[in-house]
């Protein structure tokens, strides 16, 4: 009897003791996983983001490529760019292995929108040429969002200019000479559009017959260029024959190094006569 109590006391210790153990590792597992550093626990890299500007998003929220979740924000800060000479958001993300991001990609702040979760989005617009991949602690500049209050401020400029626009066409529309000369606009282009009418109507034949002389002119050209393409026709001969374009090049330069020879001399007149 007292040794079925000691087996079932350590029965019951043992049992306590597995379920502290294993609510310990189920809490370790949590607090990784809410802090971020549950990225430790799986393959990939981690890539460092730079954006002027960047709203919505911060530590823990997701990555993805092409729609698809490949990632997440492990750490934002703000640092001080010696190049550029102004402070820049350097954002650095974790990726899975199978993401491949190169120099060309773009990615994007995603999600401004109430029916959106905020995240980054990494876009792959170019080819295995356009940039080499990059590998785990390499930087890319990332494409800033537009401040709400500068698409505000862009917008009142656009309504201001329209209602400037507005009002300059109210007066000169108001304004009784310009209507008279519109008026009369108007009319001028009416009757210039009846005399075009008028013109045409009574020279359709002779219309007619330029056309077809010009159709004509078209297929004579065709057919004289078709002729120069066959080595049979004498024009052809004349286009394709190398021997007689290497004599005409050498006459060529021989009239060019003696252009004398072009002339003879009269003797019984006394002066040169062309022989041309």
């Amino acid at each position: 009897m007292k040794a079925e109590t000691v087996m079932t006391k350590t029965n019951h210790q043992f049992i306590v003791g597995l379920v502290v153990v294993l609510s310990f590792i189920i809490l370790t597992i949590f607090v990784l996983m809410v802090s971020g550093i549950s990225t430790v626990l799986r393959p990939g890299y981690n890539l460092n983001v730079y954006y002027d500007y960047i709203r919505g998003v911060g530590k823990g929220s997701g990555v993805k490529y092409a729609g698809v979740q490949a990632g997440e924000i492990v750490d934002m800060d703000v640092v001080y760019d010696q190049t550029k000479e102004k402070p820049q958001v350097k954002v650095t993300i974790f990726l899975d292995n199978w993401v491949v991001v190169r120099e060309s990609s773009s990615i994007y702040v995603r999600g401004s929108t109430p029916l959106s979760e905020p995240h980054l989005e990494i876009i792959d617009r170019g080819e295995k040429e356009d940039g080499k991949v990059l590998e785990h602690d390499s930087s890319i500049q990332g494409i800033s969002p537009t401040p709400i209050e500068d698409l505000v401020a862009n917008g009142e400029v656009i309504a201001q200019q329209l209602r400037e626009t507005v009002t300059k066409i109210n007066s000169i529309m108001g304004d009784e000479k310009v209507g008279e000369d519109l008026r009369n606009l108007v009319g001028n282009l009416s009757e210039l559009a009846g005399t075009m009418n008028e013109i045409l109507a009574k020279n359709q034949g002779k219309i007619g017959e330029t056309i077809e002389h010009v159709e004509q002119a078209t297929q004579d050209l065709e057919a004289l260029v078709e002729q120069a393409k066959s080595k049979d026709s004498s024009v052809g001969r004349f286009v394709n024959d190398d021997e007689l374009y290497e004599e005409l090049l050498a006459f060529v330069k021989e009239i060019k190094a003696r252009p004398w020879r072009l002339m003879k001399r009269d003797n019984e007149r006394k002066r040169f006569l062309f022989l041309f």
